[in-house]
């Protein structure tokens, strides 16, 4: 167990986590995600690739805005940017393996088709994500930290001995 103080040490929320949701429903999806802090796990099937948490900036003025939650994260994931983590060990592990010459071509040559349409495809078609958010009832910074305590657990496998694929934790 991770030593962190009674006050911040909350079960991990099991049953939300692996409640999966496909990235292909996405867009009806975002407007359910939390505005608050918590964590998530991107799903391939049933491998965990990646886990993170959102919120380490969170305050309650920020439900309104579009960053520091869960929504926002999940968010940034999907929008498949090149400077976002997940979409690297993406590209590296998974798409820009399966591309094919002609792909390539296609990307080189086509204003519509950029690597990031391909990684948006792959997701859509392959992941799924799940996520649960800090207490409601926990102060600001009480929020945090449960977020930041559940991310350290999932990266060493407190969800059902899963750890992720990706982002592992440093042991």
């Amino acid at each position: 167990m991770i030593a962190v103080s009674d006050e911040y040490y909350i079960e991990l929320p099991k049953t939300d986590l692996l409640k999966r949701r496909e990235f292909s429903n996405f867009e009806e999806e975002v407007e359910n995600i939390p505005a608050r802090p918590g964590v998530y796990a991107i799903w391939k099937g049933e491998e965990l690739l990646y886990v993170g948490m959102a919120g380490t900036k969170w305050t309650r003025k920020k439900i309104y805005s579009d960053d520091g939650h869960l929504r926002s994260r999940l968010k940034q994931h999907a929008a498949a940017r090149r400077s976002d983590n997940l979409v690297y060990y993406l590209i590296q592990g998974h798409v820009g393996r399966a591309l094919t010459e002609s792909d390539w071509r296609d990307i080189d040559d086509e204003e519509n088709v950029t690597l990031q349409t391909k990684v948006k495809e792959y997701m859509w078609k392959n992941l799924s994500f799940s996520y649960a958010q800090s207490p409601k009832e926990r102060s600001t910074l009480a929020k945090r930290r449960i977020a930041r305590d559940w991310e350290k657990r999932l990266l060493k496998g407190e969800l059902d001995g899963k750890e992720p694929r990706y982002n592992k934790s440093k042991k």
